[in-house]
């Protein structure tokens, strides 16, 4: 059955069975070697409990070294070392720390992702508002041109953490823009004012007051 990709829990998960299984072979070395001095200088073979117990704990080892594998290869991370070579405990550590690694990298390429699709959808819809009386309206086509040079830009960006932080500032006079557009009648005074002072800083005064005196809207 094939394993599900990691998560931070699965992976704490392992971790935890590892420190267990740990224990557990420290505690059956311990009574192992003792047992093998004892053979070694002529006293009673290892009991069957020692036996059952070393045999439990190899089966263990075994099952937890097929998870771990297993969960790497749905993850398609590259092994530390060869999978047939990972034979011991300290051969799982190494490929549960490329796991946290790579599922880390997963989730903030997921969040940057998150980040450009925001982004884009926020100039989409400056792309819907228009002009209820002229719809070559000059102010309002210099910021729409703005923000299609815009979309290129981020559509065509690798996303990294600073490129989503700068998005959010270069988006927010658009952003404006919109919520000027929705809270028409439905907002106070001082936050409208705010917005139309922002608006004109960024795109010029005649765009700000087409918004104040109704003559945008959103298709």
């Amino acid at each position: 059955m094939t394993a599900a990709a990691p998560t931070t829990s699965g992976l704490d998960d392992l971790r935890a069975r590892i420190a267990a299984l740990r224990t557990r072979f420290a505690e059956v070395g311990t009574r192992a070697a003792s047992a093998a001095a004892d053979v070694a200088g002529g006293g009673a073979p290892p009991s069957e409990e020692l036996l059952a117990q070393l045999t439990a704990a190899a089966q263990e080892f075994y099952a937890l070294r097929d998870d771990v594998l297993e969960t790497a290869a749905s993850f398609e991370v590259i092994l530390p070392k060869p999978a047939d070579t990972v034979v011991s405990l300290r051969d799982l550590v190494p490929v549960v720390d490329a796991l946290a690694a790579a599922l880390a990298n997963a989730e903030r390429h997921r969040r940057h992702e998150a980040g450009r699709a925001a982004a884009l959808h926020v100039i989409d819809r400056v792309q819907a508002v228009a002009h209820r009386d002229d719809p070559a309206f000059a102010p309002l086509a210099e910021c729409q041109a703005t923000a299609r040079a815009l979309h290129a830009e981020i559509a065509g960006s690798t996303a990294s953490e600073s490129d989503v932080i700068g998005w959010a500032e270069r988006l927010r006079p658009f952003a404006d823009l919109l919520e000027m557009l929705e809270g028409q009648g439905a907002m106070d005074d001082e936050r409208f004012s705010q917005l139309a002072d922002n608006v004109g800083a960024a795109f010029g005064r005649p765009l700000a007051t087409a918004v104040t005196r109704g003559r945008l809207r959103l298709r």
